[in-house]
């Protein structure tokens, strides 16, 4: 049985040849934050994973890691998972297309580039000068994908459900940016908008379940995040929206799925993980 979950959580006619714009991160930002998007959620480097910016111009790490688990029982009540710690090369999950080499990456692009765009359309209902990270999108239907990212995207699922969303101009299901159309974040229900910075990275389960050493829940994932700046409203400006979906690929049932977060939150003493707050600057886990 196959089914598609949506799962959501909010925190504090040219020839073309190009080089991928993804990488295997990606930084979104606000006038008060900075978040590193690697291919399954939060990753830090050595400055950090989520850093708040303070009066000064001084930055200080809220958060390390948040990575999405999801476990299940087979029908012979053997446990199944799919989880991730602080290491991406030690986890249960794989970043990219599954069958796909090289798609393990991260996509971005800011609400400046889609607006570059559409005026780039506007004057005369041609892209002139296309914009690598609209180009490289990796959206259903796409056929540029495979001169910007290296690969032709998937048009058969389970990859197919779990592709990159877009504003579908012209409602074929076929994403044209040559046509005007753009990238968006598509919120769960009918919201679709175009965020100031937006990333999309997709993910699956190994087979090999290294983490957890088991049966692994075989799945198909995406992320989509997004950052949106607003002085009239402070919360956007201290918080990234993140999309997971996810797409169970087996023929084998799963029960009593539960779908987690490992989070590790470095406020204060980052090695104890005690929940608080700091009254100052309104910070609290």
């Amino acid at each position: 049985m196959r089914h598609l979950i949506t799962l959501s959580s909010i925190f504090l006619t040219c020839g073309l040849n190009a080089q991928s714009p993804a990488s295997n991160h990606a930084w979104l930002t606000t006038d008060n934050i900075s978040v590193r998007i690697t291919p399954t959620g939060i990753h830090a480097d050595s400055s950090g994973g989520f850093l708040l910016n303070q009066p000064g111009g001084n930055t200080v790490n809220l958060l390390s890691h948040l990575t999405p688990w999801i476990v299940g029982e087979d029908p012979a009540g053997n446990l199944k998972a799919a989880c991730e710690l602080e290491d991406p090369d030690f986890s249960d999950w794989k970043p990219g297309f599954r069958g796909i080499p090289n798609s393990g990456k991260v996509w971005k692009l800011t609400n400046d580039q889609i607006a570059i765009h559409l005026a780039d359309f506007a004057d005369n209902g041609v892209i002139d000068n296309p914009i690598p990270e609209i180009f490289a999108w990796p959206a259903r239907g796409n056929q540029y994908s495979l001169d910007f990212n290296g690969f032709a995207v998937p048009f058969e699922p389970p990859g197919l459900r779990l592709l990159a969303e877009f504003y579908d101009k012209n409602d074929n299901g076929m994403y044209d940016p040559q046509e005007g159309e753009y990238p968006v974040f598509a919120y769960p229900g009918t919201y679709r908008l175009a965020g100031d910075q937006i990333a999309y990275a997709p993910f699956y389960s190994d087979a090999l379940a290294i983490l957890t050493n088991g049966k692994t829940v075989q799945t198909e994932a995406r992320l989509l995040a997004a950052t949106f700046e607003c002085n009239q409203q402070e919360f956007l400006e201290n918080t990234v929206f993140m999309d997971y979906r996810f797409f169970y690929s087996d023929i084998e049932k799963v029960h009593s799925s539960i779908f987690s977060l490992y989070t590790d939150f470095d406020i204060g003493n980052p090695n104890d993980d005690y929940l608080g707050s700091t009254l100052p600057f309104s910070w609290s886990v």
